[in-house]
């Protein structure tokens, strides 16, 4: 049998009539549905992408800020500790200087207290030294108490030492005779010629009566003064009370510190 040309042709028009319809209307559809979903994949790429450097700055700004809290939280816990020992050596300070005035106020009261007490044992002291001193001399000298302090005033001066000696001859104005009570004649013709011997001074002396003396005699020549008196004794006893409370003084003040 013969090829028949005209089916050939006749199907190959079909074929390509075929191939044109499935190229309208199939393929070019699904190739553009493709490229819009291709766009569509590209976009939400694109978006995760920006999503992800976006979440990745905002974690790096997280931990930037994280960083510069735990920073400022240093820096202030720095400053507390700071403002804390500042504050602790400055209450140590003050607890200090409190310390230290409670010290001194307790050292000046006691000082006061031991003044009064020194004071006290004087007074009394002076008055039965003066008293026991003047039976003593009146019993074993027959003599009063005042002759016989004028006795060793006369000594006193004849025994000076040749600086006081010559202080005393320097000194200028008229001599006074100091007395704690009013001298006899006798008393006042031994004074005025140990006075004018000691002096160098025809001139007599000038006599005056100080109770606080105690007993005794002194004699004032310018700036320059000779004394031996009962207020001179209290005045070495009141040294020796001062050395003796002071030699107590510390182990005193401890105990009365330990029983406040």
């Amino acid at each position: 049998m013969g090829f028949d040309w005209f089916t050939f042709v006749a199907q190959l028009v079909n074929f390509a009539l075929l191939l044109l319809l499935l190229r309208l209307f199939l393929y070019r559809p699904v190739l553009d549905l493709m490229d819009k979903r291709q766009e569509q994949l590209d976009s939400a790429w694109g978006e995760v992408r920006t999503a992800e450097s976006a979440a990745r700055a905002e974690a790096e700004q997280l931990a930037a800020t994280r960083a510069e809290l735990e920073g400022e939280r240093r820096r202030r816990l720095e400053q507390v500790e700071t403002e804390a020992a500042s504050l602790r050596e400055k209450r140590l300070q003050e607890a200090e200087v409190e310390a230290e005035h409670e010290r001194q106020r307790r050292a000046a009261r006691f000082a006061s207290e031991r003044g009064a007490l020194v004071n006290e044992l004087l007074t009394e002291g002076a008055g039965v030294l003066v008293a026991e001193l003047t039976d003593s001399l009146k019993e074993l000298a027959d003599a009063d108490l005042e002759e016989r302090a004028a006795r060793l005033f006369t000594e006193r001066l004849a025994s000076l030492t040749p600086e006081e000696s010559a202080d005393l001859r320097a000194a200028s104005g008229t001599p006074v005779v100091t007395t704690a009570f009013e001298p006899s004649a006798s008393t006042r013709a031994l004074l005025s010629g140990a006075v004018r011997s000691a002096t160098g001074t025809p001139a007599a002396p000038t006599f005056e009566v100080d109770t606080g003396l105690l007993f005794g005699v002194a004699l004032t020549a310018g700036p320059v003064r000779v004394e031996a008196s009962g207020r001179r004794r209290v005045a070495n006893l009141a040294a020796a009370f001062d050395t003796a409370l002071d030699q107590h003084a510390p182990q005193s003040h401890m105990e009365r510190t330990e029983d406040e």
